[in-house]
């Protein structure tokens, strides 16, 4: 008794495909576009019997340091546009010439590729991979880069280094009015030391305590109260 996990067996009597050999598809063709900004696009078959077949020889074997030479984009399909690549700032993943010269023998190298066609995008023909040396020089370059956010972001400070700035700015400036503070200070501190030593006067007048106004008028026919006395003391020291 046979394994029902064994090989099925080939039933050739009454088959409707005895004797008949199996139908392969023939190959296809794949066409590469050449545009004047660097933009190499590979168009390749879709949706039919070798397209995944070729598709895969794509992936497998146009690279470059291991780097995939085309990379599918919805708006682009198959293109040497690298994925890091914006409006403000283009990039590729290898320039034109480099990527016809790894892609087109390796195309041709397909099995399931009938023919590489290589053109520009007004529909000139390329002759092929002899003539792909000779575009150096036609292509327009990529467009300067704008700053892009990052960049921008690196030079741009944040509110806690704006903050730190400020104090350390507030810190210099209370250095400096500190400074000139105790300079004030020592001034004036001179300046009493050298009044007192110098006054008798005004020695007596810092030293005692404050004397409040009494008038004595009235009681002694106008005389000068002692709160007159003081008065003229440091109307003296004025002078």
């Amino acid at each position: 008794m046979s394994s029902p996990f064994g090989c099925n067996q080939k039933n050739t009597i009454g088959s409707a495909f005895s004797g008949k050999a199996k139908e392969t598809a023939p190959p296809e063709p794949v066409i590469i576009v050449v545009d004047k900004s660097q933009v190499v696009t590979a168009i390749i078959p879709f949706g039919t019997k070798h397209a995944a077949a070729i598709r895969s020889h794509m992936h497998g074997n146009i690279l470059i340091d291991g780097q995939k030479c085309f990379i599918y984009r919805n708006m682009n399909g198959w293109t040497n546009i690298g994925l890091e690549s914006t409006a403000t700032a283009p990039r590729l993943t290898f320039d034109p010439i480099t990527v016809l010269k790894k892609a087109v023998p390796e195309f041709d190298a397909c099995p399931f590729v009938s023919t590489v066609t290589i053109k520009w995008t007004d529909g000139t023909t390329i002759n092929g991979y002899d003539a792909i040396d000779g575009l150096d020089g036609m292509f327009d370059p990529l467009p300067v880069a704008d700053e892009s956010p990052q960049d921008m972001t690196d030079t741009r400070k944040t509110d806690g280094e704006i903050l730190h700035e400020c104090l350390v700015e507030m810190d210099k400036k209370v250095d400096t009015v500190d400074g000139k503070l105790a300079h004030v200070v020592s001034v004036v501190d001179k300046l009493y030391k050298s009044l007192v030593d110098d006054d008798s006067d005004v020695q007596e007048i810092v030293s005692s305590p404050p004397v409040r106004a009494v008038t004595n008028r009235g009681k002694n026919n106008g005389e000068a109260s002692g709160s007159e006395t003081v008065m003229s003391k440091r109307r003296k020291v004025r002078v």
